[in-house]
């Protein structure tokens, strides 16, 4: 790795006249961990809003990983395994988070001519004491493992000894109200979203990959940690996170009460039941072959679907900011019609960051004079087409 040659950091700038003042929105975009430290300083004294991609779900103002050492070990983040309705004879739910880390792996390895960054760490240290300034709590020195407390400090421990942020500067964590809990019954269906896009662009190729391979080489383990079917009623799909609400918690902090039960779980129950409950569906979890993949989605909008998925998991916050925000409607239908014609869009999906990305960039853009969004490469690449129908808002200035 010493002699590793580190990609640099892609980087655009846009420049927008809105209402007789210059925005700026620069994107960088990296390979995770083959990209040098972000350098801040040409920010310090602009009003700027930073915009990150980091897996980090703080819908109820919590943060659940280690995240500001960068000298930490990585550690490793499951999905819970889940058993939750998958079987109606079952009556109890089991959520198990296996952390897993080694001493020996490092979030940032250094060479002799460069020192490799994730810049989402880097940035997440920073604004330490902007999490703690803005509600949110994070988990003492009590979880980190015994064998690794010299090596590891909490979340708690560094935002609370962190210099204050530059007060000019705003941060948008664009993972949050991502539900962890909810994903476990959609995240299946994303991923074969984005293998059905992968053989769209590969369809001819001699070297197909099945789906099987595409994924994990330990596919029937994989396979374990999502919910594939829900009971076909409401009341029967209710009644168990009803009856032990405390146990789902931790994952799932959508308040259960009269008005969520009567609006979002009854369209979050409306859309999984649409989805997963029917005969093709079905013919997947039995076997994914690649005729049983295309069979399920060539009759289906994928724009609709992406939409729809992106509800269920943020439990319908941002429905009425799409409403509010149509272009990027616009840009998800188009993203898919231009899918199949074009080789512009490579074989992946636009996921909830990015659609989290877009809204909070509508919100904030007459606020801040400057844009910091801070992604990977591909999420680096969509943003680029996004770009387009932004343009048709305001006046891209060259």
């Amino acid at each position: 790795m010493s002699n590793k040659p580190y990609l640099l950091l892609n980087t655009n700038i846009y420049r927008f006249k809105i209402n007789n003042r210059l925005i700026h929105i620069i994107n960088y975009g990296e390979r995770h961990y083959q990209a040098p430290k972000l350098d801040l300083s040409i920010y310090k004294n602009r009003k700027t809003c930073f915009y990150l991609e980091y897996p980090m779900r703080i819908f109820n103002k919590n943060v659940d990983f280690i995240y500001f050492d960068n000298l930490n070990p990585k550690k490793k983040q499951y999905l819970p395994k889940t058993y939750y309705l998958r079987s109606l004879s079952k009556n109890k739910s089991s959520f198990n988070s296996r952390l897993n880390s080694s001493p020996k792996q490092r979030l940032h390895k250094k060479s002799t001519k460069i020192v490799s960054y994730d810049n989402r760490y880097h940035l997440a240290k920073y604004f330490g004491k902007w999490f703690l300034d803005n509600g949110y709590k994070f988990d003492d020195d009590s979880i980190i493992p015994k064998d690794l407390k010299d090596v590891m400090k909490s979340d708690l421990t560094v935002a609370s000894k962190h210099k204050k942020y530059n007060k000019l500067w705003d941060l948008c964590p664009c993972d949050y109200r991502n539900n962890v809990f909810f994903f476990s019954f959609t995240g299946l269906i994303s991923i074969l979203q984005q293998y059905y896009l992968y053989l769209l662009k590969s369809i001819n190729s001699k070297n197909l990959c099945s789906f099987r391979k595409y994924m994990f080489i330990n596919f029937d383990v994989f396979m374990e940690e999502f919910i594939t079917k829900i009971p076909e009623t409401f009341e029967s799909f209710i009644n168990p996170i009803k009856e032990e609400f405390e146990r789902y918690k931790k994952y799932d902090v959508l308040p259960l009460n009269e008005e969520t039960e009567q609006n979002q779980y009854k369209k979050i129950f409306s859309i999984l039941n649409k989805y997963m409950n029917n005969e093709k569906y079905q013919n997947i979890i039995k076997d994914p072959s690649t005729e049983n993949i295309v069979d399920y989605f060539k009759g289906l909008d994928l724009a609709q679907l992406t939409i729809d998925i992106f509800n269920v998991n943020t439990c319908f916050y941002f429905e009425e900011d799409l409403k509010k925000y149509p272009d990027i409607i616009e840009f998800i239908k188009f993203f898919y019609h231009q899918f199949e014609k074009s080789i512009l869009f490579g074989p992946c999906d636009i996921t909830s960051y990015d659609i989290i990305l877009f809204i909070n960039l509508n919100k904030n853009i007459e606020k801040y004079n400057y844009h910091v969004i801070y992604n990977g490469n591909f999420h680096f690449e969509l943003f680029k087409y996004y770009m387009l129908f932004f343009e048709q808002k305001y006046e891209l200035m060259l």
